[in-house]
C-alpha cells in the first residue's frame, strides 16, 4: 500500500480528511471497508471528530487524470 496524497481541513469541531492510496494485487470490498474503519479509528483517536474519505487511486487529490 502506498500513500499517494492526503488533505485535512478543519471545519469547526470536525476535521475532513481525504486520503488517496494505491496498491497492487487484489483487495475485496470487505477488506477496503476494514482498512477504512481502522484508519478512521486511528485518526479519530488522534484528532477527534472527523469525516474520512479514503480513495483508492494512483492520482493525487487535485490531479486532472487524462486518458
Amino acid at each position: 500500500m502506498t500513500l499517494i496524497d492526503a488533505l485535512a481541513i478543519s471545519r469547526g469541531k470536525t476535521t475532513e480528511v481525504d486520503i488517496r492510496v494505491s496498491y497492487t494485487g487484489k483487495m475485496s470490498v470487505a477488506e477496503q471497508d476494514e482498512l477504512w474503519a481502522r484508519t478512521f479509528e486511528e485518526l479519530r483517536n488522534r484528532i477527534g471528530p472527523l469525516r474520512l474519505t479514503l480513495v483508492f487511486s494512483d492520482f493525487p487529490i487535485h490531479a486532472t487524470p487524462t486518458l
